[in-house]
């Protein structure tokens, strides 16, 4: 399980996670799947046993289950304005967001379907 947590994606300023509006895959052969680390956390109430057999790090704040877990998330590296007007080309309107902080990831979301 550590090999994986060192094999997680961290985030860098030319880094961006893609999604969709529409949740629907991501098809690009600009962009890759990495795990990223999330937590996870659950009501004490409604927790299972096998809810232990996943993740790492687990442990119990107030009323609360908590855990860490990788997810598989899409990414997209862009160098340069002329790559990035080359991907909204390809996958129409785009929403792009700065991370303010070092620690989160930049983010495109390919505004494919309404929402609100």
């Amino acid at each position: 399980m550590h090999q994986e947590l060192e094999n997680a994606v961290k985030p860098r300023k030319n880094l961006f996670m893609v999604s969709k509006t529409s949740n629907k895959s991501i098809v690009s052969k600009k962009c890759f799947t990495g795990k990223i680390l999330v937590i996870d956390q659950i009501l004490k109430d409604f927790v299972k046993p096998s809810w232990y057999k996943t993740g790492f790090n687990h442990k119990e704040q107030a009323h609360l289950c908590i855990r860490e877990v990788l997810k598989n998330k899409t990414f997209l590296e862009i160098n340069s304005l002329e790559e990035l007007s080359s991907f909204i080309k390809e996958n129409g309107n785009c929403i792009i967001d700065i991370a303010e902080d070092e620690n989160d990831f930049n983010t495109i979301e390919i505004y494919d379907s309404y929402r609100e």
